[in-house]
């Protein structure tokens, strides 16, 4: 999640490095009472993420779902398994891994 003062497309960029471990990736914005487009960056975010695949979310209140507006649908990528599982294993909990493997176990 990227604050109202950091609409910028370091957010895509960010959200693109994280699809190697993802199945989608997202950037969302808190754009406060501000209109996404009235950021200067706003078409260049847009034509980046869609150019890369990378979901684009804005969101007036990031705690009130009603108020999230997905402006670039995130495509589904093809990430290697062995790629994600080390991210899951180097970034959450063993609790939390261990909730995840049961998602996927029959």
């Amino acid at each position: 999640m990227k604050a109202s003062t950091d609409v910028t497309i370091k957010g895509v960029l960010e959200a693109l490095a994280h699809r190697e471990a993802a199945t989608r990736s997202y950037v969302l914005y808190h754009t406060g009472e501000k209109d996404f487009t009235s950021y200067p960056e706003s078409s260049r975010i847009e034509e980046l993420a869609s150019r890369h695949g990378v979901g684009v979310i804005v969101a007036n209140d990031v705690t009130d779902f009603d108020s999230w507006d997905t402006v670039v649908p995130a495509q589904r990528s093809l990430s290697d398994p062995e790629v994600m599982n080390t991210f899951i294993s180097r970034s959450l909990s063993k609790i939390a891994q261990k909730k995840i493997s049961g998602w996927f176990s029959w």
